[in-house]
């Protein structure tokens, strides 16, 4: 009985350390279950704001896609405009570059071709704008009988000889004048009196300071109706005078001296 009494002691004592091991491990499941459920909602929430990165990134993309559509249509646009604008440029540096007077051909073909003087017109009258081609500078006469063409050398050669008040630019519409100078590089313009002779000027030829200098002038006269003219000096007038004494016709140009040459 004492035997029996020991060994059942002893079996007591193993069913209590085993049912205690038993529970540590109910407690150590318990906690890694709770764990792993806290795991598994962080991990589902990881997955759902990986998914909304995953949309926001492609809303994003496409956004992006727009955008850049945009901006190569703006910049075949501003190609475009660029391309229009150096056009543009190219042209009225052509245009303004040699400014001409207007060629008048000669009464009758038996007499000598001259450039010719124009008087003001009567009061009652009005000056005409005669619609002209500008001679192209690189073009010779083709005939004798065309007579002679007269230019600047260069917009900078007119702006030369208006500074130094050795020509006088006018720009006249419905017997009204003003008169166009340079102060410190830049074209002014003032009220003149009509003037009595003036060489006409291709319009196309004008540079082009000088018509917005014009176009900027309170109650100033509409672009179309504006006839451009000169006054040149008497010594220029009188080297016209005689490069064209004897000869047919050519192309004269006068240069920012205030010389005058016939073109070859």
């Amino acid at each position: 009985m004492l035997r029996t009494q020991r060994v059942l002691g002893v079996a007591q004592q193993h069913l209590e350390q085993v049912a205690g091991q038993t529970q540590q491990a109910r407690a150590e499941r318990d906690r890694l279950e709770a764990q792993l459920e806290t795991r598994e909602r962080e991990l589902e929430k990881e997955r759902q704001a990986l998914a909304d990165m995953e949309q926001l990134a492609e809303q994003k993309e496409q956004n992006l896609g727009e955008l850049r559509g945009r901006l190569l249509d703006t910049q075949v646009q501003l190609d475009r405009s660029r391309t229009e604008i150096e056009a543009l440029k190219r042209r009225v540096q052509q245009q303004a570059a040699r400014p001409v007077i207007v060629k008048r051909p000669p009464p009758a073909p038996a007499a000598k071709p001259v450039i010719e003087k124009r008087p003001a017109p009567a009061p009652a009258a009005k000056p005409v704008i005669e619609k002209q081609s500008p001679p192209a500078p690189a073009v010779k006469p083709v005939s004798p009988r065309q007579g002679f063409t007269l230019r600047f050398a260069s917009a900078t050669a007119l702006d030369r000889l208006v500074a130094a008040e050795s020509v006088t630019l006018y720009a006249m519409a419905d017997q009204q004048a003003w008169r166009l100078s340079m102060d410190a590089g830049q074209p002014t313009v003032v009220r003149a009196s009509f003037p009595g002779w003036f060489h006409e000027m291709a319009a196309v030829t004008v540079p082009a300071h000088y018509i917005h200098s014009l176009g900027n002038v309170a109650n100033g006269p509409r672009q179309s109706s504006v006839v451009w003219g000169v006054q040149l000096p008497a010594a220029t007038k009188a080297a016209i005078a005689s490069l064209t004494r004897g000869q047919q016709g050519g192309a004269l140009v006068i240069r920012g001296n205030g010389q005058v040459i016939q073109e070859e």
